[in-house]
């Protein structure tokens, strides 16, 4: 290697560290001054569920892999246990995201090119928020099985990139399974486009291809899976992640696509559809020119497309920017590849310029949108306005809030609670009614350091609002002997448009609370009750 390759390689490296290092400054900056209360809080709960020795599915209610609650739970352990714990993790992993984007992207395109699709990355995740959401680790692994799969680079890259499949399927089942079947898919076409004259080899070459591929997803989805059926957590992940999701998500949790009156930044959603025409259109013209889609990398784009409207139509069920945020990543890529190539051969792709320069504007004027608020609930905002990011001045000191804003109403039921109760005594937190649910403050076992009295704590309209789960949370709380009650009506005017906005007519919950347990003090949104003597 000559100096000049040698001082090439030293400055790309450079460039990596450094889009690393402003990536995590950047991150860090703009994280929520607040916590969600919800899906922060279960991933939080979750952890230290695991801690306690319970087992997802069995003990506790999620429609989550176990792999997100042991990340946090290992947070917990390096930095101890506080919400800041989870938003390194969070801060971390995304970090990883807008770095492996880079380096994908650099492949198969200009420095130009990645560092603009890179840093479009970065700033929609800051605008996101979502701290400890399963999806971004699930991300992070299908852009590593993407940068695997790129070039056949034999077993040993196929073997990786399958385990790298398998660990998706630990944090979201759901994710793993698309992404898992879809780079299956792609390796499949793989083969059958190389194959070509070969048809005698090919069932030979498909089985090469697959088998270690197959392994290596084996390699770490089975053994969840066996341990699962030996602790008896077969029927409840089945019930949990298969059939109450089938019957009751879409109906209860569905969201349709954005139209009028719409956040600006939802309109984020599609963009997907607009690459895709692109990628089609470019694919055409390349198939008929006798050319890859990029010479550089030529699987790259489809595997990146191919993922991108998999996960498009897996997010369909509930449609919002944070949920086809895997997708929209994934299409940022596919663009930006797509477009260089473009700008590079002027002579063709007429109809991308055209596609591409709507798509851009959109992806622009959503992201702008979406930064301005999230800037506005930063810590980051909070500094410079001289404001302290939590409004616990006032109000009881919660120690594992921290540096983060937390309602001084819900801080002095964390503080009354606290007082009255054994830190190995369990509490149940509800909502102010039960016929109709929106979600839950799940934040609140965690921030009050007390573990949930009923396996269902993690609400969702359609499962807690049954006669057959009210009954069982009545006698979990009987059973347990559970003496206090938080109930907080902060959600239950939300009204979306669809069957969470409904009464289901079950009172049972509400009307047992309402006999064996008394009012003792009232915070805002936040009443407790005492079961009677």
């Amino acid at each position: 290697m000559n100096v000049g390759a040698i001082k090439s390689y030293l400055q790309s490296k450079l460039l990596v560290l450094a889009l690393f290092a402003v990536s995590l400054a950047c991150l860090a900056a703009t994280m929520r001054a607040d916590v969600n209360p919800y899906d922060e809080g279960l991933i939080l709960v979750g952890a230290t569920n695991l801690i306690a020795g319970e087992i997802p599915h069995r003990d506790f209610y999620t429609l989550y892999g176990p792999a997100q609650f042991a990340l946090t739970a290992m947070g917990f352990k390096l930095f101890g246990t506080n919400i800041l714990a989870g938003r390194l993790i969070d801060v971390l992993t995304k970090t990883l995201i807008v770095t492996v984007v880079y380096r994908l992207c650099r492949d198969a395109t200009n420095f130009i090119g990645a560092l603009i699709v890179s840093l479009a990355t970065l700033v929609w995740l800051c605008t996101l928020g979502a701290h400890g959401y399963p999806l971004w680790f699930s991300l992070l692994l299908i852009l590593v099985a993407i940068h695997l799969l790129a070039r056949d680079g034999g077993i040993g890259r196929t073997f990786l990139a399958g385990v790298v499949a398998g660990l998706v399927f630990l944090f979201r089942y759901d994710i793993g399974i698309a992404a898992a079947s879809t780079l299956a898919l792609v390796l499949f076409w793989r083969v059958a486009a190389t194959s070509r004259g070969e048809r005698q080899h090919f069932s030979g070459a498909v089985a090469a291809t697959l088998v270690p591929f197959i392994i290596g997803a084996s390699v770490c989805a089975l053994p969840l899976l066996m341990f699962y059926a030996w602790t008896g957590t077969i029927q409840d992940l089945i019930f949990q992640v298969i059939e109450f999701p089938a019957a009751a998500y879409r109906a209860n949790r569905g969201l349709p696509f954005p139209l009028r009156h719409a956040p600006v930044s939802e309109y984020v959603v599609y963009l997907p559809i607009l690459v895709m025409g692109i990628y089609v259109i470019a694919s055409l013209q390349s198939w008929r020119a006798g050319r890859s889609l990029h010479g550089g990398s030529p699987w790259m784009v489809h595997l990146a497309a191919l993922l991108s409207v998999v996960m498009f139509f897996k997010g369909i069920v509930r449609v919002s920017a944070l949920h086809m945020s895997v997708s929209v990543i994934l299409s940022l890529i596919v663009f930006t590849v797509i477009v260089t190539r473009a700008i590079s051969d002027r002579r063709s792709f007429t109809w991308v310029t055209v596609i591409g320069s709507i798509a851009l504007l959109l992806a622009t004027i959503t992201t702008l949108a979406a930064a301005g608020g999230a800037l506005t609930g930063s810590i980051w905002r909070a500094a410079v306005t001289s404001r302290a990011p939590t409004p616990q001045d006032a109000g009881p000191h919660v120690d594992r809030a921290g540096m983060f804003a937390i309602p001084d109403d819900e801080a002095r039921a964390i503080e009354y609670v606290r007082a009255r109760t054994e830190p190995d005594e369990p509490i149940f937190v509800g909502t102010g009614r039960h016929d109709k649910i929106f979600v839950s403050d799940i934040s609140f076992y965690f921030l009050a350091e007390r573990q949930p009295a009923t396996k269902w704590y993690d609400y969702n309209p359609g499962l807690q609002t049954t006669n057959v789960l009210q009954l069982e949370m009545v006698r979990e709380l009987q059973h347990r002997n559970v003496r206090y009650v938080v109930l907080t009506s902060r959600f239950d005017n939300v009204m979306e448009p669809n069957g969470s906005a409904l009464s289901s007519g079950v009172h049972i919950l509400d009307d047992d609370l309402k006999n064996e347990y008394s009012e003792v003090a009232v915070f805002g949104t936040y009443r407790i009750l005492l079961r009677n003597r």
